[in-house]
């Protein structure tokens, strides 16, 4: 945990006896109980270990420090006080030590200051005073005052207490604060173990810490990523160098985000000349979001270059930033000439101030504008053009930037008359096809009810025109098709409309007709057009045709019954033999 471990007792040479065994152990004993109260700040640990090499090492100091003690003639009855003392502190360590095994958290911080006392009073006092003393002034050791001496170290036991209770609330305190903090947090120890992970990394990943300690978080890296990120960490590790690698990262809801991964060495007072080193301390940033719109940007910019239409982007005052090379080829004009110039250099003119006052109106209004422009290419012709303009604002509302996209109109204007051609006319034979006609009789019988005239609807079905596609073939029946449509076409005049419905059948609108009779003679001039014959195969055929025809206003008012009264009149003709032409009446 946090802050950085702090040895509980530094050694130093007020703590030599003299005596070069009993020093050493002391220093291994001191060693061990700094180990084992790092150990107890890491809740997490199984402190057991530890406390056992402590107790083992405790039990050889003894026996050793007896036998010491005998060879300088220390007083029988006080050497053999020190040996009873001896055994009690072994067997209230081996009581300390059961309490441990079965709940290390509970009772870790209480064995902790056992042992203290132990190694404070038993060892680095008593034993020191005791080899000093001996060996400068015979005799005193045997009326050596001990119980003065524990009053004085239990105090200072109280007060190691009093600081092991400021460190855990210290250590409460940071882990805390990391815990809470935003960004994901991870440390390693000395030997690279990722021993500690913060909350926030730990609901980044969905793991728990036992999952996510030593390497096991690393199961959770994109497979890409695991050897480049194990390749520089075992780098930067060997030099105890800060590091900062990229990888992707299994997040708790199964997709893979992108980290930025900062890790700086940390060492104890000593630093890194001497050592010291302790792990690594690492902050994560999740840079997902980052990386997705720097991806965007880079396609952005593709578009911005490859796009077909010119694209020119300006200030929110109009001036010109960029413009892509379909710009320059549209225009004419080239990047350099136009970069820090006012847009309006592509004015023809045409436009009065009415106009651009409306279109800045709606950018401001609206965020954005489209419409027909008539634009100035830089060889001084005029185009038309179709502009989008769209807004880009700040955070405060105000227009930064504008992007206006430009589309040349010819090609449009030429491609949309060849769709409204192809949706308005028959793609065989040319001729209007049912929504052309539809339009213009409703035109004519407008007109017709405003000035009390009339019109006619002729209804021409060909006659045996099934055999040709049976015997000819439908490429055949096709060309006989066009070539009707073609008769009929030059037979009437301009201001008549002929359409194909479909199959065999052409409606045609006749207008300004006086009477029945003056229709009748129409539909006979067309009749004269057949037959008309196709050969193929070794065979031909011939067609006639059967019109039937309806007035307005006589046969009805609306076009759609007028069409049923000359498609009713048509069949009336086929019934009285065809190639012959019959008038709707009613009795039909």
């Amino acid at each position: 945990m946090f802050p950085v471990h702090r040895p509980l007792i530094r050694w130093n040479a007020r703590f030599d006896t003299g005596h070069a065994q009993i020093d050493a152990q002391h220093r291994e004993l001191v060693n061990l109980l700094n180990r084992f109260a790092a150990d107890v700040e890491n809740t997490g640990s199984d402190h057991t270990r530890l406390f056992t090499a402590f107790r083992d090492a405790l039990a050889r100091h003894f026996k050793d420090e007896e036998e010491a003690l005998r060879q300088l003639g220390i007083a029988p009855e006080l050497l053999e006080a020190h040996a009873v003392h001896h055994g009690l502190s072994l067997e209230l360590l081996d009581s300390l030590g059961q309490q441990l095994a079965k709940d290390p958290k509970e009772h870790s911080s209480a064995v902790l200051a056992e042992i203290s006392h132990c190694m404070l009073v038993d060892l680095l006092d008593e034993d020191r005073h005791c080899f000093v003393v001996r060996s400068t002034r015979p005799g005193e050791v045997a009326s050596l005052p001990v119980e003065p001496v524990l009053q004085v170290f239990k105090r200072l036991v109280d007060l190691l207490n009093e600081h092991h209770e400021q460190i855990v609330r210290a250590r409460d305190y940071y882990t805390t604060l990391l815990d809470d903090f935003p960004a994901p947090v991870c440390r390693t120890d000395g030997s690279g173990r990722f021993d500690w992970f913060n909350r926030t990394w730990l609901n980044l990943t969905g793991m728990d810490l036992p999952q996510a300690e030593s390497q096991g978080w690393t199961l959770a890296l994109h497979g890409e990523d695991r050897e480049p990120f194990f390749s520089r960490w075992r780098i930067c590790f060997d030099r105890r160098a800060p590091f900062v690698m990229d990888y992707r990262l299994l997040d708790a809801r199964g997709q893979y985000r992108w980290i930025h991964h900062v890790g700086r060495p940390f060492f104890d007072e000593e630093g890194a000349e001497s050592g010291g080193f302790l792990g690594y301390i690492s902050v994560c940033f999740d840079v997902t979001e980052r990386r997705q719109a720097e991806a965007n940007l880079r396609v952005s910019a593709e578009v911005f270059e490859h796009a077909e239409e010119a694209i020119m982007i300006t200030d929110g005052h109009g001036w010109i930033e960029a413009v892509n090379p379909a710009f320059v080829k549209t225009t004419g004009y080239g990047a350099d000439e136009v970069i820090g110039q006012s847009a309006n250099l592509l004015r023809s003119g045409l436009h009065d101030e009415s106009f651009y006052h409306g279109l800045w109106q709606s950018l401001m209004d609206n965020g954005s504008w489209q419409g027909e422009v008539m634009n100035r290419h830089k060889s001084g012709e005029i185009f038309p053009y179709w502009l989008s303009i769209s807004t880009i604002r700040n955070t405060e509302g105000e227009v930064i930037r504008m992007v206006g996209v430009l589309t040349e109109m010819s090609p449009l204007r030429t491609s949309h008359r060849g769709l409204l051609h192809l949706a308005h006319h028959d793609a065989l034979t040319d001729l209007p096809n049912r929504l052309l006609f539809d339009a213009r009789a409703q035109h004519s019988l407008e007109r017709c009810s405003r000035e009390g005239s009339r019109l006619a609807i002729l209804f021409l079905d060909l006659d045996n025109f099934k055999p040709v596609n049976d015997r000819l073939g439908h490429h055949a029946g096709d060309e006989l098709l066009r070539d009707v449509a073609g008769r009929l076409r030059a037979a009437l005049r301009e201001e008549d409309t002929v359409a194909r419905f479909g199959g065999d059948e052409f409606v045609i609108l006749v207008e300004r007709v006086g009477s029945a009779e003056d229709a009748g003679q129409v539909a006979s001039k067309l009749l004269e057009l057949f037959p008309v014959a196709m050969d193929g195969n070794e065979q031909r055929v011939a067609v006639t045709a059967s019109i039937g025809i309806s007035l307005y206003p006589d046969h009805g008012q609306e076009l759609e019954a007028l069409v049923d009264a000359a498609d009713k009149a048509m069949y009336r003709a086929k019934e009285q033999g065809r190639n012959c032409f019959h008038v709707y009446s009613a009795c039909l």
